[in-house]
């Protein structure tokens, strides 16, 4: 919509020339020349603005969108580590510390997400708070990026894992791949509506 005024802007700037070089110079330029000049000049100043503008928004969506796929990628570094463990590979103090981190790094990517789309795109984090807030019936908004992988953090930091005796097996290892996976189909999920609004809109 803004690129729509500026054109808008421009367009009356060229009538208002034509009319005052028109009036003043009728008799001493071809008016015909004249307005192709214009009409060329601006043309070129549009095509340089709509090329810079969309390749500033190509990077900007590129590289959320790549934030994203950093954070499933995290994610998923988990169920490399509980395979470790479960074949000795791993004290389970190491295990535990490796996943503290892993998740100091998430929040931190997590936390990074949400201002780049508050910065660049307040339109979709609204749109997608005010959905999952509807969910719950609350009115304030929250960091909806935080709020699909908390379960996952939850289930993982507040379960066996970190019980004094925990022993990994099987089953463990078959419930974390349940739940990593409900995690990282949200987030794909996340990509996917994300790029539908940006074209819908048309950055």
């Amino acid at each position: 919509m803004r690129i729509f005024y500026i054109i808008i802007g421009i367009i009356a700037e060229i009538l208002f020339f034509l009319i005052l070089f028109y009036s003043t110079w009728y008799y001493s330029i071809n008016i015909i020349d004249f307005l192709m000049l214009i009409i060329t000049i601006t043309i070129s100043i549009v095509v340089i603005y709509l090329t810079q503008a969309l390749n500033k928004n190509d990077i900007i969506i590129n590289m959320i969108i790549d934030d994203i796929k950093e954070l499933i990628s995290l994610y998923e570094q988990n169920s490399n580590l509980f395979l470790e463990l479960k074949e000795n590979q791993l004290k389970l103090k190491t295990a535990r510390d490796r996943v503290n981190m892993l998740f100091h790094k998430s929040d931190l990517l997590i936390d990074c997400i949400k201002n780049e789309l508050e910065e660049s795109f307040p339109g979709f984090l609204k749109k997608e708070n005010k959905k999952e807030n509807k969910k719950e019936d609350k009115k304030e908004e929250k960091n909806y990026i935080a709020k699909l992988t908390t379960p996952y953090y939850n289930w993982v930091t507040g379960g066996k894992l970190y019980e004094e005796k925990f022993r990994i097996d099987s089953e463990f290892i078959k419930d974390h791949e349940n739940c990593l996976r409900k995690t990282t189909s949200s987030l794909k999920l996340v990509i996917h509506e994300f790029v539908r609004y940006t074209k819908w809109k048309g950055f």
